[in-house]
């Protein structure tokens, strides 16, 4: 991975897959195995460490974590430990964004020093149907947007959920409230103009 980086004139970093269960529905990938691995297709700790400290003896500084969505993995947490531990100076962590206004923050105290979030299109309908998740390309930029201005919580991540109500009320927080009263007002103002 380092060389084909360099060849690109790229920093070398290191590529650790983490397979997970993933929050979209990408036609590209949304099939089972991918979007909702079995449990053996989990990426194993027993895999992770030793590729941390492998890469890192090879004097790479710089971690990029994928996979179908590395947040979700059982792992992860120690994943990001394990890195800082072994001397990672760089932390990308590449993600869907659907928990990140939720997350940005505990991620980037466990390491986390940039954030990859795709997105397929300018053009919110078309980013919403390849990730088949209606409402998410603003959901995810607004929440973003919010949390890098330091707005205070439950405000970024009720944004980024307001598309998401079993989500935030599955929170049972102040989320929950948040979301439910801008999905009233919505529906509200949806009967008033009909």
């Amino acid at each position: 991975q380092a060389r084909q980086l360099l060849a690109w004139g790229l920093p070398p970093a290191g590529l650790l897959v983490l397979m997970s269960r993933c929050h979209g529905q990408c036609f590209f990938c949304a099939h089972p195995g991918v979007t909702d691995p079995p449990p053996s297709m989990i990426t194993p700790w027993s895999a992770v460490g030793p590729w941390l400290l492998e890469n890192r003896r090879l004097g790479l500084e710089t971690l990029c974590i994928g996979g179908s969505e590395p947040s979700t993995h059982p792992y992860f947490a120690k994943a990001l430990q394990r890195a800082q531990q072994v001397g990672f100076t760089e932390v990308e962590l590449m993600t869907s964004g659907v928990t990140l206004a939720e997350h940005a923050a505990a991620w980037a105290g466990a390491g986390v020093t940039r954030v990859c979030v795709p997105l397929y299109s300018a053009d919110p309908s078309e980013h919403d149907a390849v990730v088949g998740v209606p409402g998410q390309h603003h959901a995810v930029l607004a929440g973003h947007v919010l949390s890098s201005w330091n707005i205070p919580e439950p405000i970024p991540t009720s944004i980024a959920w307001h598309h998401k109500p079993k989500r935030a009320f599955e929170a049972a927080n102040e989320t929950t409230a948040v979301v439910a009263a801008v999905r009233l007002a919505d529906r509200l103002c949806y009967e008033l103009a009909n």
